[in-house]
């Protein structure tokens, strides 16, 4: 599998890694962000996937992709309980992966830095920018001090050109609404504007 995170921790850093998986709806973002915690899985336990509760598709306490593949996670309100069930942890995790940054305010930044400095390996995935071609704030925080950024383009449903745009469909104007492929489309720049 490319691109797999590395299970050896690094005694010379302060900070660990912290990765970024990003790119439109219906690029395998979560399906990448599975395959690590499958990876990961083979050689610890000792790891803890957390997703917003703002999430409310399927199941509260799975991320799933909508290739098929599914996983556990701990659904949380925001930055403080994530770092508070983090801190309940008799050990500290090796890995900590977060679905749907996105979601999250960019408060979450101090927090995800926090937990990279006490070595563990930090991975999420989420929208860089929203249906208006936005900045998500707290995504592009991320992608200013991640250690690794791995972009992931979808196809054009109009051209299948490799699409960078999630287009909305409906009039919802909401930035945060919740939605598949009635909802939205990836769209290559040219069939976007």
């Amino acid at each position: 599998m490319k691109n797999n995170i590395s299970l050896t921790k690094s005694p010379t850093n302060d900070m660990n890694e912290i990765w970024l998986i990003t790119g439109p709806m219906f690029s395998n973002k979560t399906k990448k962000l599975i395959q690590q915690i499958k990876f990961v899985s083979r050689k610890t336990n000792n790891f803890i996937v957390f997703k917003s509760k703002k999430d409310t598709r399927k199941t509260k306490n799975i991320i799933f992709s909508r290739h098929g593949p599914s996983m556990p996670a701990i659904p949380v309100f925001d930055h403080n309980e994530l770092w508070k069930i983090f801190n309940e942890r008799s050990t500290k995790p090796d890995f900590v992966f977060i679905n749907e940054i996105n979601f999250f305010s960019e408060e979450i930044i101090p927090i995800i830095k926090k937990i990279a400095a006490m070595n563990t390996k930090v991975i999420c995935d989420g929208l860089l920018k929203d249906y208006k071609n936005q900045y998500f704030p707290v995504s592009q925080e991320l992608s200013k001090i991640a250690t690794k950024v791995f972009y992931q383009v979808a196809s054009c449903v109009k051209c299948f050109s490799p699409a960078k745009f999630s287009k909305r469909l409906s009039k919802e104007k909401a930035v945060f609404f919740l939605g598949n492929k009635n909802t939205y489309e990836a769209r290559c720049e040219k069939c976007y504007f």
